[in-house]
């Protein structure tokens, strides 16, 4: 079985493990929120990154090509790299991965 580089890992007691080094030691520092209606032009990008808060309407960087997005930022406490989950929402499904 071939495992994806890219696959999200959690370790027997569900915590989500670094995609660089597979350790458990992750930071989340930051949030992007991208919402819309299937297939719409328009919505709304939500980011949150310590106490700043920043709202817009740039889709642009949605990982979901037709519906909404989540992309959280982490920083690893044992290998120092900055990781992105992302989330994206399509025809029902909901898929999680590291860009």
């Amino acid at each position: 079985m071939t495992v994806k580089p890219n696959r999200v890992r959690i370790d027997p007691n569900d915590i989500l493990k670094c995609p660089s080094c597979d350790w458990g030691n992750l930071h989340h520092i930051g949030v992007e929120v991208f919402e819309r209606e299937e297939d719409a032009v328009e919505g709304v990008h939500v980011q949150v990154e310590g106490r700043v808060v920043r709202v817009d309407d740039d889709l642009t960087g949605n990982p979901s090509a037709r519906r909404t997005g989540l992309l959280i930022r982490f920083t690893c406490e044992t290998c120092d790299v900055l990781s992105i989950l992302q989330m994206i929402q399509h025809k029902g499904s909901t898929y999680m991965d590291w860009l």
